[in-house]
């Protein structure tokens, strides 16, 4: 069971880390306006999100089944583990290494939403801009050419 929650936590990192790969091109595609990169991007961490999600239930049955078979409460730590005897100091490192990326993503994820933020207050300027002008549209563009 020890050996089956390593693994899952090793496959979860895995993802964590294509996440935070996907995040930062996604934050490239923002910052030029790539509108077809930014779709595919979205469209590779949704897929990665769902994988991770499933993951995570599984992280957490065998976490809990660990917990149990030492006594200790659902809610501890992989430290905790480690410290009674059913984890081991690989999980305890894999499971600083996701604290590490998940910290990583949510700064990354700050900062797309202020990228995508400034594109939407640029869009909205525009639009502000140009509303005036469509509403009294010349009648030149209303004829076909």
């Amino acid at each position: 069971m020890k050996e089956d929650l390593a693994e899952v936590l090793t496959r979860e990192l895995d993802l964590l880390l294509r996440l935070r790969d996907a995040s930062l091109k996604e934050q490239e595609y923002l910052r030029q306006d790539h509108l077809e990169g930014i779709e595919e991007m979205v469209v590779v961490k949704e897929q990665l999100i769902k994988e991770i999600s499933v993951l995570e239930g599984e992280r957490q049955r065998l976490h809990h089944e660990l917990a149990a078979a030492a006594g200790i409460s659902p809610e501890a730590g992989l430290r905790e583990l480690l410290e009674a005897g059913v984890g081991s100091r690989e999980m305890a490192a894999l499971g600083e290494k996701m604290r590490s990326v998940v910290a990583e993503l949510r700064e990354i994820n700050e900062t797309n939403s202020l990228l995508i933020g400034q594109s939407l207050a640029y869009a909205r300027k525009m639009l502000g801009l140009l509303t005036p002008y469509l509403e009294q549209r010349p009648p030149v563009l209303d004829k076909s050419v």
